[in-house]
């Protein structure tokens, strides 16, 4: 009797697991699954293993990957509109180009994921951790990134139009060229970020974190809650809005850098725009002259 009723329970699995959600992909030679072209629309799949999967083509729309591993892999044309991916690992998948509108992703880990091109249009990634990710070109308008870690991340070109930033990591994140008009950046980290070009009409800055962010060429028109004085570097170059200063009044003579005969290069010492370079000029019997740029 004990082995007909092992017998009835090894086929009951067989049948099980033939029948599952995942039973018409196969294992590849490394273990991992071929799903591609498959269609799991709606399957639930919470805590499921994908890890290094290859799920090109495949419909996962309206499933449910709640806590699944899909770390590594490939995601490329996949169909992922409405799907539950709260709390999943996707670290180094290939997510390039999807339409992720609307995505739940809240508390996601995405560490150095290929989102290029992506649309996360009103996507949730409250405290979702994009470290490193590439995000060149994505599409986050209205995207909730409430709390979330883009350490690092490429976010040239991308649209955050209106996006919600507030307490968000972007340490040392590339935003070259970004669109940020009216985003929520409300205590978020920006230092050391390249913000070289970007879009800042209109955005929310108060308490945000600008140490060392180059912010050169960029447009804060309307920016709230910051002071465009303290973060413009002095410039050589004369152009619309910007007024001569003699910054020599203000120099810490202690850090000047002789630069050859009759020039320096010295640090502000005081006031909004102070550790900021600017370049001197010795003028004979009238002394040194540091002018340089700034906005009105």
């Amino acid at each position: 009797m004990r082995i007909v009723a092992l017998v009835v329970v090894a086929v009951c699995c067989l049948v099980s697991c033939a029948s599952g959600p995942l039973s018409a992909c196969s294992k590849r030679a490394d273990g991992s699954l071929d799903c591609s072209q498959q269609d799991l629309s709606g399957a639930d799949l919470r805590e499921a293993d994908l890890a290094g999967a290859n799920l090109n083509h495949t419909n996962l729309g309206g499933a449910v990957l709640y806590k699944a591993n899909l770390e590594g892999a490939d995601l490329r044309e996949a169909n992922l509109e409405g799907a539950d991916l709260r709390y999943a690992i996707l670290n180094y998948t290939n997510l390039s180009g999807l339409d992720l509108t609307r995505m739940n992703g809240a508390g996601t880990n995405l560490r150095e994921a290929n989102l290029e091109g992506a649309n996360l249009t009103r996507a949730i990634l409250t405290y979702t951790n994009l470290e490193g990710a590439d995000l060149t070109g994505a599409n986050l308008a209205g995207a909730n990134l409430h709390g979330g870690n883009l350490a690092g991340a490429d976010l040239t070109g991308a649209d955050l139009t209106r996006a919600d930033l507030q307490k968000a990591d972007l340490t040392g994140a590339d935003l070259r060229e970004a669109v940020l008009e009216r985003a929520v950046l409300e205590r978020a980290d920006l230092t050391g970020a390249n913000l070289e070009g970007a879009n800042l009409k209109g955005a929310w800055l108060e308490w945000a974190d600008l140490t060392g962010a180059n912010l050169e060429g960029a447009d804060l028109y309307g920016a709230k809650g910051f002071d465009r004085k303290a973060w413009i570097t002095p410039t050589t170059t004369q152009s619309s809005g910007l007024v001569a200063v003699d910054f020599w009044p203000v120099v810490d003579e202690t850090t000047c850098v002789s630069g050859g005969t009759g020039v320096m290069r010295c640090l502000v010492g005081i006031g909004n725009y102070e550790g900021q370079a600017v370049d001197c000029l010795s003028l004979g019997v009238v002394g040194w002259r540091c002018i340089a740029y700034v906005p009105d």
